[in-house]
């Protein structure tokens, strides 16, 4: 089973907090995790970052509160502390009620069932990402429907960000897929191949045609897309070709790390261009996404450690490059989502909140503050919903069939 998503925490955590009222994050992490216990696994739960150390599915929840907080449902005031804002008691008081498992007394922690209320709560707020990676699995395994898999993958690239048609047919490929990127672009054919028994053969796969087709639409890559993928000879065809084996858990994958981390188009090539298997490149995709998990971090960091200034020293332009820098290089030790930050990173950082109206240069003496911490997450929550403001054109559209599906 798939881990829940942020976008699938958001409703839930609105509730918990609602509620439970203030809590540490400890509490309401506890909180959501009991919430979804028959989604979890234990495996899910063991799961580690990349670092070995923290909790993937404790970092999601905390990166899900972000989310919350940069729509102001969540209060970023207190640091420590997990409140809903007005708007999100608002929000929360519309979500259906959370289902208590057992009464317990009052200073011990609230569980919650995970069944059909935590589903109603998470159809509230349902995320395309989930509903797009649950499909490939499920389509990759319907071969009684070929159509279904070439579908999804279509969706999946539009998701991602490239104008992609579903073409079929004899002598055509599954799904053309282009990057609109000028100097940088580029496209890949793509044959979608799905089979109940969970692995494509080597008998599954026209080598030839594949060749052909991306000699047709001048493709720069080729992809076969499929549950799973037989070993010895189908291995060494696609190596000899450069065609590049995605598996659709690992497109899945993909599909829900560009939610919780976006990724470019480059980076998707990295696993795009890589053969026989997309997973060998896929370790590469992760470490871009993490590396701007780490600028957003740190995004969040200067904005935090900028509230805590003005309030602790309101005549004082504390705000200046090296002071925050060094507030950075101290707190790396122990907060490893920044870990790595450089003092470039921060001026750009800086330029980049500069460039949104939250701070502006004070005399080449630092920054001032334009608007508070809660102000300055508004703002930069406006530049990510920009999306809502393009029309179906320029937000993309999967054409399949001569109908728009919207990704």
């Amino acid at each position: 089973m798939v881990m829940p998503s942020r976008q699938q925490i958001h409703p839930v955590l609105l509730r918990v907090l609602l509620e439970r009222g203030a809590s540490t994050p400890r509490t309401v992490v506890d909180a959501v995790t009991r919430a979804f216990s028959e989604q979890l696994t234990d495996e899910d739960l063991e799961r580690r970052q990349r670092d070995g150390k923290s909790s993937l599915w404790s970092n999601r929840v905390h990166w899900a509160r972000q989310d919350l907080v940069s729509e102001n449902k969540i209060s970023a005031e207190e640091r420590g502390i997990w409140k809903l804002t007005a708007l999100g008691r608002q929000v929360a008081e519309e979500l259906p009620p959370l289902n208590p498992a057992s009464a317990v007394g009052e200073s011990e922690p609230t569980e919650y069932s995970a069944g059909a209320a935590i589903e109603d709560v998470i159809k509230v707020l349902e995320d395309p990402s989930e509903r797009i990676a649950s499909e490939l699995i499920a389509a990759g395994r319907d071969s009684s429907h070929p159509g279904r898999l070439e579908e999804a993958v279509g969706a999946a690239m539009v998701f991602f960000g490239f104008d992609a048609e579903q073409l079929g047919g004899p002598g055509r490929t599954d799904v053309l897929a282009h990057a609109p990127l000028g100097p940088m672009r580029y496209s890949l054919v793509i044959e979608a191949k799905s089979t109940s028994s969970g692995r494509v053969s080597e008998g599954q796969i026209n080598w030839a045609a594949i060749e052909d087709h991306q000699r047709l639409e001048s493709a720069d890559h080729a992809c076969v897309v499929g549950p799973g993928f037989m070993g010895g000879k189908l291995r060494d065809r696609a190596e000899e070709r450069s065609i590049c084996l995605m598996t659709t858990e690992n497109l899945a994958e993909l599909v829900l790390l560009h939610a919780s981390k976006p990724l470019t188009l480059i980076d998707l090539k990295r696993a795009f261009d890589t053969s026989p298997f997309a997973s060998d490149g896929i370790p590469d995709v992760r470490a871009a996404a993490n590396e701007r998990s780490r600028r957003l971090h740190l995004l969040m960091f200067l904005l935090e450690t900028i509230h805590r200034f003005n309030r602790e020293s309101p005549d004082t332009v504390m705000a200046k490059p090296d002071v925050l820098w060094g507030a950075v290089a101290m707190a790396m030790g122990a907060d490893e989502a920044i870990r790595g930050a450089t003092q470039a990173d921060v001026t750009e950082s800086l330029k980049l909140l500069e460039a949104l109206g939250i701070l502006t240069a004070s005399n080449g003496d630092g920054y001032k503050a334009q608007t508070s911490l809660a102000g300055a997450l508004q703002i930069v929550g406006a530049y990510g919903r920009l999306s809502s403001l393009g029309g179906e054109e320029e937000q993309g559209a999967f054409q399949a069939d001569g109908q728009s599906i919207a990704g």
